[in-house]
């Protein structure tokens, strides 16, 4: 299906391609419809799809890593959502940066203390909702916390609600629902301009704020101690998928390969390992059509680690890599067949060397493919 659209996004009917030629005052934007049955058709050699679309199996679908800019100039106090390619409020539009947030109508400006503000410690963020928490024995209705962008000894603080659902209790801040880790979706407050990411680079798109999406880590949270360390859950929660400030020092960009020993060098701060024993920029993701330019274009479950309090953490999470290995065959010693996914050799339960990947539990592992967590080795076998 074929729609047209006038510089602010409204659906003009009845008119052909012809028509928006004459009336280019309109600023008329020809869209291809993404919907997979609908969606116009197409060479995938060739991609004729339109900037915001991909060739995916012969239809053209949308592109969520690339954004679509079709808003034209927004009137004052409106600003271009890179997501929609509509112009909406400025706040609702923007990608704060970090220790940055804003109000409705307002721009981003530092937070000195509450939700989005700069801390290293739960601590830092008591009254960062009224009335919250920061023992996470005794959360109350909310649990204010310090959540760590991946490699970073700072954070900033959110609110997590006892209570999923319970958008009640973030007060006045924005209440949202996201992927943690692998376990499912948790609720949280946030201050206006802190933008979650499950979906890609495009959801960290604003042309004012550089940022890349990137895993947020919560260190007391008992969802990322280490393989092998088994501590009764209090609240099941793990890495959220967040934009964060992009760093000068901070050269490489999804897709680039990396050293492993200095993943800040990486925008996103996650190197990981790519097979043939190289590592790659990577970024979170639901998708495969979020990852085709990263290692082999595969959005796969893979161990992540990260550092806190000189503790090196583990958890699994969806990111951008190579196609899936665990169980791949491997010789323990060089590990060069093992990918993203199952990035370690080890001995298997048939001696043989394996493609593997640290877990705490059967849920870390690929049960359907029959890979359980197992005991003796913390390893998915």
């Amino acid at each position: 299906m074929i729609r047209l659209r006038g510089a602010r996004g409204r659906v003009l009917p009845l008119l052909t391609v012809v028509a928006c030629a004459v009336l280019a005052a309109a600023a008329c934007v020809l869209v291809v419809d993404a919907d997979g049955e609908t969606g116009h058709p197409c060479d995938g050699e060739r991609d004729r799809c339109l900037p915001g679309y991909s060739c995916v199996e012969g239809i053209c679908r949308e592109d969520p890593s690339t954004g679509v800019l079709l808003c034209g100039s927004c009137p004052k106090g409106e600003k271009c959502d890179h997501r929609t390619g509509r112009c909406v409020d400025v706040c609702e539009a923007s990608v704060c940066p970090t220790g940055h947030g804003c109000e409705p109508g307002g721009e981003c400006e530092p937070l000195d203390e509450g939700l989005g503000s700069i801390c290293e410690t739960d601590q830092d963020c008591a009254g960062a909702v009224p009335g919250c928490s920061t023992d996470p024995d005794d959360p109350g209705r909310v649990l204010c916390a310090c959540f760590k962008p991946a490699h970073s000894d700072t954070g900033v603080c959110l609110g997590l609600p006892s209570r999923f659902e319970d958008c009640e209790s973030c007060g006045d801040a924005r209440c949202v629902q996201e992927s943690f880790s692998y376990a499912g979706s948790v609720t949280l407050c946030v201050p206006g301009g802190f933008r979650t990411c499950a979906e890609g680079q495009a959801h960290c798109a604003d042309h004012e704020h550089e940022s890349w999406c990137t895993l947020f880590a919560w260190e007391t949270d008992p969802g990322v101690y280490r393989p092998g360390e088994y501590m009764k859950p209090m609240i099941p929660l793990g890495v959220l998928p967040a934009c964060v400030s992009s760093a000068e020092e901070s050269p490489l960009e999804p897709g680039d390969e990396c050293d492993s020993d200095d993943p800040l060098a990486c925008g996103t701060g996650l190197c990981l390992p790519a097979g043939e024993g190289k590592s790659v920029c990577t970024h979170p993701c639901r998708r495969d059509i979020i990852c085709r330019e990263v290692a082999e274009g595969r959005c796969v479950l893979a161990p992540v680690d990260n550092y806190h309090g000189g503790a090196r953490i583990y958890e699994t999470t969806h990111v951008c890599g190579t196609e899936p290995t665990l169980g791949r065959s491997c010789t323990v010693g060089r590990g060069s067949r093992c990918g993203t996914d199952a990035p370690y050799c080890v001995i298997g339960l048939e001696d043989t060397g394996v493609c593997t990947r640290p877990c705490r539990d059967n849920a870390d592992c690929s049960l359907a493919q029959g890979f359980e967590c197992h005991p003796r080795t913390a390893s998915c076998l």
